[in-house]
C-alpha cells in the first residue's frame, strides 16, 4: 500500500505528460461513481460549464432513456456497472479510465479514450483519483504543473506527518 501512495507524484507527472494536449467538451454530462464523480465535480466548482452527475442517478432519474449527443464517462476500472449503463444514453461518449482493455472502452459509440496511466492499484485508487484530476484539468486548459511541482516539493513532508500521526495513534 505504501508503494502505491509513494508512486502518486511520478504517476501524476506521467499522466500530465500524456494528457496535457487533450481537449474536453463543455456543456455535457460528466458521469461517474464515487471518486470519479467527485473529480468531475471539482471542475464544476471551478466554474467550468460541465454537468457532473452520479452515473446511477443520471441513468435512473435524470435522463432515463433520453439519448444525448455527447457525454463523458469516468471509471477507474472501466467496469463500474452504473457508468456502463450510461453508454447507450449518448450517441457518442468519451471514456476516461485507467484500464485500456475494460468494458467502457469497448462500445460502438465510443468517440475517444483518455487513459489515466496510474498503473495497478490493489489497495485504493489514490493514483487514479489524482490522475483523473490532472486529466480533467488539462482537458480544460488548466495548467496543473504548479500543483504537481508543489506535490513533489511537499511529498516528503506529507510522509513525515503521516508517520508521526500513525505513531501517535498506535
Amino acid at each position: 500500500m505504501l508503494s502505491e501512495i509513494l508512486d502518486i507524484p511520478e504517476s501524476a507527472w506521467y499522466c500530465y505528460e500524456n494528457t496535457r494536449h487533450i481537449s474536453l467538451p463543455a456543456n455535457v454530462p460528466y458521469l461517474g461513481m464515487g471518486s470519479s464523480y467527485f473529480a468531475a465535480l471539482t471542475l464544476r466548482y471551478y466554474e467550468k460549464e460541465i454537468f457532473p452527475e452520479i452515473a446511477s442517478e443520471y441513468f435512473n432519474y435524470i435522463s432515463p432513456g433520453k439519448i444525448r449527443p455527447l457525454g463523458v464517462l469516468i471509471s477507474q476500472s472501466g467496469e463500474s456497472s452504473e457508468t456502463l449503463w450510461c453508454r447507450d444514453l449518448f450517441k457518442e461518449y468519451i471514456a476516461i479510465t485507467n484500464e485500456a482493455q475494460s468494458s467502457i472502452v469497448r462500445s460502438p459509440n465510443i468517440k475517444e479514450v483518455i487513459l489515466l496511466r496510474a498503473g495497478r492499484e490493489d489497495f485504493s485508487s489514490t493514483k487514479t483519483y489524482v490522475n483523473t484530476l490532472v486529466a480533467l484539468y488539462n482537458g480544460f486548459g488548466i495548467d496543473t504543473r504548479f500543483a504537481l511541482e508543489n506535490l513533489d516539493t511537499r511529498f516528503a513532508m506529507y510522509r513525515e506527518w503521516a508517520e508521526k500521526t500513525a505513531g501517535e495513534l498506535s
